[in-house]
């Protein structure tokens, strides 16, 4: 239950579908996906998977056959087969080429659902905003946009490969916290940057106006100083419970203090 709730995860259910001709079990809200390399592999480029091992002779054939990647191991005598992406940046975080579309959204969930099954979306990343406020340069458009724009994108193919250095470039001076901060800079102001990590609600943003939410469930910020820093934000409950937590240690440790001072002595008399 708690794995299927998670954003992240149903973009990950959806692909694997993609990517696999024997997949695991379904979330209740993703559609069971076929086999479908023409997607699959595009959206393994953008959600920064840049190794693959591949067992079934199925999808082997499919990661052979596609020219954004290429066999660079075996094991097993050949049953296992390890693929790279030939997109030589691992960066996490790149500068979009052209504006992303932002539109209103009551059900962030149902609405990621629906980018990932149109292959031509990867292409356009699309803001979702699940409420009224918004900060500038966002103007956000309806949910009935949202939905007339993946149908034309329907009618579409997938990209080939490539297709992501065309549309974006990566940020090379990205730096990954202990602490599960994202730090990076940029000579692009007020672009559009793609960071390639779980959404959540507690992200905040130093060096933009706002983090916003990214189809399929990542993080776009548009920087207005060249270091940006994205950081997590404790939330009430989560105050609550280490404060919790540390009264609970504080009340043990004055009972043993007590128990070793009275309590003791008490009960050898």
């Amino acid at each position: 239950g708690i794995v299927n709730s998670a954003l992240g995860s149903l973009a990950a259910y959806t692909l694997q579908g993609e990517i696999s001709d024997n997949p695991a079990g379904w979330p209740l809200l993703v559609e069971p996906r076929t086999f479908n390399p023409q997607s699959g592999l595009r959206h393994l480029e953008f959600m920064s998977v840049r190794q693959f091992v591949a067992r079934s002779h199925k999808v082997q054939d499919a990661f052979l056959a596609d020219p954004g990647w290429r066999l660079t191991a075996e094991f097993g005598g050949g049953k296992w087969k390890l693929f790279e992406s030939v997109i030589a940046s691992p960066s996490l975080v790149r500068v979009w080429n052209k504006p992303l579309n932002a539109y209103a959204s009551t059900d962030l969930q149902r609405d990621l659902l629906q980018w990932m099954y149109v292959p031509a979306a990867v292409v356009e990343p699309m803001i979702l905003v699940s409420d009224r406020v918004t900060t500038p340069p966002l103007r956000v458009e309806s949910h009935d946009a949202y939905l007339t724009t993946l149908a034309q994108l329907a009618t579409q193919p997938p990209p080939s490969s490539g297709w992501l250095d065309a549309c974006s470039t990566p940020v090379e001076a990205v730096e990954q916290r202990s602490d599960g901060s994202l730090r990076f800079r940029t000579e692009h102001l007020g672009q559009p940057h793609v960071a390639a990590v779980t959404y959540f609600s507690s992200w905040r943003v130093r060096g933009a106006n706002a983090v916003y939410f990214l189809t399929p469930g990542y993080l776009v910020v548009y920087p207005t100083e060249n270091e940006v820093i994205l950081y997590h934000s404790k939330g009430v409950i989560e105050r609550l419970s280490e404060v919790i937590s540390i009264v609970g240690v504080l009340v043990l440790a004055g009972y043993f203090f007590w128990w070793e001072r009275f309590g003791g002595r008490r009960s050898r008399e």
